[in-house]
């Protein structure tokens, strides 16, 4: 997964008009996806404190943007929007993602396992998935560092093929 870079095109407007509109009304634009065939935009949206939404704060944002997609031009044709929080399990994509849950599980899916001198004291348990969780310990430019029972496991950028929180929910009282 190489993290997200800059949006261009309509993607690059849609994000720009949706970053604008949340953030007035008091929330930020976790992240956005537009599905030009299916002619579908879905934005993220949180409140900076609680880094989530309520159903609530979706309808604002959504009645927020009706009038844009009545009057510009620029916007596709029948487009469908959904709003919504980023979730539980919420997708990592870019580099203030993965900053906002450090010290938290992480669930990875990496392009290929790991080999190499650096990962050969490590048990075979590791270094042959695809599929890591751990708790993410730091993250730079260059990739994450996850705490995986006694190992620490460096997993370059360009190694993660998707990357999400992995809440452990506890809801014994």
């Amino acid at each position: 997964m190489e993290l997200l870079k800059d949006r261009s095109g309509i993607e690059g407007k849609f994000f720009e008009l949706c970053s604008s509109i949340a953030h007035e009304n008091g929330y930020e634009l976790y992240d956005l996806e537009y599905l030009g065939g299916s002619k579908l935009l879905r934005l993220y949206i949180m409140d900076k404190k609680t880094q989530s939404a309520l159903i609530e704060d979706c309808v604002k944002i959504d009645h927020a943007l009706t009038p844009y997609f009545e009057s510009e031009t620029w916007m596709p044709e029948e487009v469908t929007l959904e709003v919504s929080s980023p979730g539980i399990y919420r997708t990592l994509r870019t580099f203030d993602h993965f900053q906002m849950v450090l010290g938290k599980t992480i669930a990875t899916v990496l392009n290929k396992n790991l080999s190499g001198e650096k990962y050969k004291e490590m048990p075979k348990s590791i270094t042959a998935e695809k599929k890591l969780k751990g708790k993410l310990l730091n993250v730079s430019d260059s990739g994450v560092v996850l705490n995986i029972g006694k190992f620490d496991v460096e997993i370059p950028f360009e190694n993660l093929k998707k990357a999400n929180l992995e809440e452990d929910l506890d809801f014994k009282k």
